[in-house]
C-alpha cells in the first residue's frame, strides 16, 4: 500500500475514533437525571422561599431568595445538558416550576407557623418526588420510584399534621398533596408503561388555583 493510501486510511480511522468517542461521551440517563435534580431543587427552593416569607412575615425576602434559586437552577441545568443533549427545554421546565410555586402559594396563603410549615412540607414533597424519579432514571430502575414516593408522601402528611396543630391552615391535606403532585411533579415528566421517565417538561404549566386553606390572602408572585 502506498504512503498516500496509508495516510488516508489512518486519517479515516482517526475520524471514526473521534466520532465514537463523541457518541460515547453522551450519557442520556445522567443528563435526564441531572435535569430532574435541578428541577427538584428549583421547585423545592421556590416553595421554601415562600415558607420563609410566611415565617418571617416579610415579603421583601421573596425576590432575592427566588433570584438565588433561579441562578443555581440555570447552572445545574446547563451542566446536566452538557452530558446529553437530552429531553427538557430549560425555559419550559422553568415556567412549570414557577407555576408550581404560584399554585401552591395560592393554596397556602397567609403568614405564621402553620402556613410556613405547610409550605415547607409542600417544598419537600415536590422536590422529594422529583428526586425519586431522578435516582430511578440514573440507575434505569423504575421500581425504585413507588417506595420512594410513598416515603415522601408519608413525611408530607406528617408535616401537614404538625403544621395544622399550630392552627389549621390546610383544610384538606389529601387535596393539597394531589395538587402538588399534579402541578409540581407530573407536569415535569413523561413516563412509559414501566414508570421510567422518557421525557421532561412536556407541557407548559397553566396557572390553576386549588384552595385548600381556611384563610385567604394574595397569591405570591412568580419568580419569572
Amino acid at each position: 500500500m502506498s504512503r498516500k493510501r496509508i495516510g488516508v486510511a489512518l486519517g479515516g480511522l482517526a475520524c471514526a475514533v473521534l466520532l465514537v468517542g463523541t457518541a460515547g461521551g453522551q450519557d442520556i440517563p445522567k443528563c435526564l437525571s441531572g435535569k430532574l435534580k435541578a428541577i427538584s431543587k428549583k421547585e423545592g427552593g421556590l416553595l421554601n422561599c415562600l415558607a420563609k416569607v410566611a415565617a418571617k412575615n416579610d415579603p421583601a425576602f421573596q425576590a432575592p431568595c427566588e433570584a438565588s434559586v433561579k441562578d443555581k437552577f440555570g447552572s445545574a441545568f446547563a451542566k446536566a445538558e452538557s452530558l446529553g443533549p437530552c429531553s427538557g427545554e430549560m425555559t419550559v421546565c422553568e415556567n412549570n416550576a414557577d407555576v408550581c410555586e404560584q399554585n401552591v402559594g395560592a393554596a397556602i396563603p397567609g403568614t405564621g407557623t402553620c402556613p410556613a410549615g405547610a409550605l415547607k412540607a409542600a417544598s419537600k414533597l415536590a422536590s422529594g418526588e422529583l428526586k425519586c424519579h431522578s435516582k430511578a432514571t440514573k440507575t434505569g430502575d423504575p421500581t425504585l420510584v413507588p417506595p420512594c414516593i410513598s416515603t415522601a408522601q408519608t413525611k408530607f402528611q406528617s408535616a401537614i399534621g404538625k403544621a395544622n396543630a399550630s392552627g389549621t391552615c390546610v383544610a384538606d391535606p389529601n387535596a393539597l398533596q394531589n395538587m402538588v403532585e399534579s402541578d409540581c411533579v407530573q407536569k415535569q415528566i413523561t413516563l412509559d408503561t414501566s414508570g421510567q421517565v422518557t421525557a421532561l417538561c412536556p407541557q407548559s404549566g397553566s396557572s390553576t388555583t386549588t384552595t385548600t386553606s381556611t384563610t385567604s390572602s394574595t397569591t405570591p408572585s412568580s419568580s419569572t
